[in-house]
């Protein structure tokens, strides 16, 4: 049964608190995260707090798969709005959390990548789904804005998306306590974002100036400052309780749930004292990767090796092996999101038929040292890759603004299942080449459009087959449309 809507505001009340967030408070799996540690707060208090929403796990990782070829562009549709895939958050949580926590009150509405954006338009829906299952939310602890000051370039004005996404709750229930968190700072992301630390510092100041009028008798607004909690320096490369800079590690999941848990005492007067964090908490564990196979068909060098449960990410490093010459590791680039690796041609123009490889893996559960694991014992093979060869010739000439004429010759070969055309912006740093999917059958002529008039851009094509991607043909030159 819902707990009424003028109920929270003692410890001794029951009450539904639906945490409403991004990947810092979805937690990646193992992750105990900062809702467990508040959970635990408020079991300590006595506060008789239900954990609801429609998802219950954490961000799991991905399943290994091979490499996927792009969608071919005479069948691509614009995609639908991104809705969440609820099997994706159904991740487990570190083996120390209570089994009451993780078996049946760990209810969220918090999803890696998500946004404020995203979730105002939701938040009314999700919160009338969950009353009419007997759970609807009394209090909202709600953490977004970094995706969209991140990755979408807001700033002071995310305070107006933030207001109507608070109208929006109270369309479900007009009488809903609100604790808004502002966005932390994360370490340096350098050339890559330098404007980030100056937008959030606007966001979270337009915030504090403006939320404290959006409260109601019934309905009060409260900030969370995590940025304070999290304490982390935009100038510095490092962050002491953040494992990749932005994202809480254990010591920073007890700062985040202090920071929550102060402003729902302060305003709400929950329980006899705030929480506090400890002044220090072990990090996760990790372990060297075991069972690794190398397979040298497909792309060449194809290595696989057993899950490890909690893994971010698993580094490799790959050499040659040449009689009597022991050449020097070279580290892949990227790491890998799960337990596969497919040697791609991108970086290294490798690998070559009937040459011997070799590849060692380590785990990866952030960026300081100790979050990374041993290198395994290192697994060789010989490749004979079986991805079919490129075309024998590419040309690109511009056709007009923003546009690039792309030619090749065919590939004869009945393995063939798509062609693969890379248009990269030269002029562009930090940014990946557009891959646009073509039909073996298609006639090699297409006009790639919506490119920057005046930037230099590169064009080389792939074929792809059931191996995987063949190594690429360059078109001479750079192309200016």
């Amino acid at each position: 049964m819902a707990a009424s809507s003028e109920q929270c505001s003692a410890a001794d009340e029951a009450c539904n608190v639906m945490v409403v967030g991004d990947s810092i408070s979805n937690g990646y799996e193992g992750d105990s995260t900062w809702r467990y540690r508040l959970w635990e707060w408020a079991r300590d208090q006595n506060w008789q707090t239900h954990f609801v929403g429609p998802l219950t796990g954490t961000a799991k990782q991905q399943e290994a798969h091979a490499p996927q070829p792009p969608p071919l562009v005479e069948s691509a549709q614009d995609p639908p709005p991104p809705q969440p895939d609820p099997s994706q958050f159904t991740g487990p949580y570190a083996q120390t959390d209570d089994p009451a926590f993780v078996q049946g009150d760990s209810g969220h509405y918090a999803m890696w990548g998500r946004t404020l954006g995203d979730d105002v338009g939701t938040i009314e829906l999700v919160m009338a789904a969950q009353g009419a299952q007997g759970h609807l939310p009394d209090v909202l602890l709600v953490e977004l804005g970094f995706n969209d000051i991140g990755w979408q370039g807001a700033g002071a004005g995310l305070a107006d998306t933030m207001k109507k996404f608070v109208d929006n709750a109270r369309k479900a229930n007009p009488n809903v306590k609100i604790v808004l968190a502002n966005v932390p700072q994360r370490t340096t992301l350098g050339d890559a974002n330098p404007q980030l630390p100056q937008r959030t510092r606007d966001y979270n100041a337009a915030l504090a100036a403006a939320a404290p009028g959006w409260s109601t008798p019934s309905s009060p607004v409260m900030i969370a400052d995590i940025d304070k909690a999290m304490g982390c320096d935009s100038s510095s490369k490092a962050c002491a309780i953040a494992y990749d800079g932005l994202h809480p590690n254990p010591l920073g999941e007890y700062r985040i749930a202090s920071a929550f848990g102060a402003a729902l005492h302060d305003g709400l007067g929950i329980g006899t004292s705030a929480p506090e964090a400890p002044a220090s908490f072990p990090d996760r564990q990790v372990t060297t990767p075991t069972g690794l196979a190398f397979d040298g068909s497909q792309q060449g060098v194809t290595v696989t090796w057993n899950k490890i449960v909690g893994a971010h990410s698993y580094d490799i490093q790959w050499r040659e092996v040449v009689s009597g010459t022991e050449k020097p590791w070279e580290n892949a680039v990227p790491s890998t999101q799960f337990n596969r690796w497919d040697m791609p041609w991108q970086f290294s123009f490798q690998p070559v038929d009937g040459h011997r490889y070799e590849v060692r893996v380590r785990e990866v559960a952030g960026d300081a040292d100790i979050l990374k694991s041993p290198w395994s014992a290192p697994v060789s093979g010989i490749a004979h890759p079986t991805v079919p060869k490129p075309p024998d010739e590419v040309g690109a000439t511009a056709s007009g603004p923003g546009e690039i004429d792309v030619s090749w010759t065919p590939v004869y070969d009945d393995s063939l299942t798509r062609y693969a055309v890379y248009v990269y912006d030269t002029d562009t740093p930090f940014v990946f080449a557009k891959v646009y999917g073509y039909a073996p059958t298609v006639r090699p002529l297409r006009r790639i459009t919506a490119l920057t008039p005046g930037h230099h851009y590169q064009v080389y094509i792939c074929g792809w087959n059931a191996g995987g991607e063949g190594k690429p043909r360059l078109a001479e030159g750079t192309v200016v449309p």
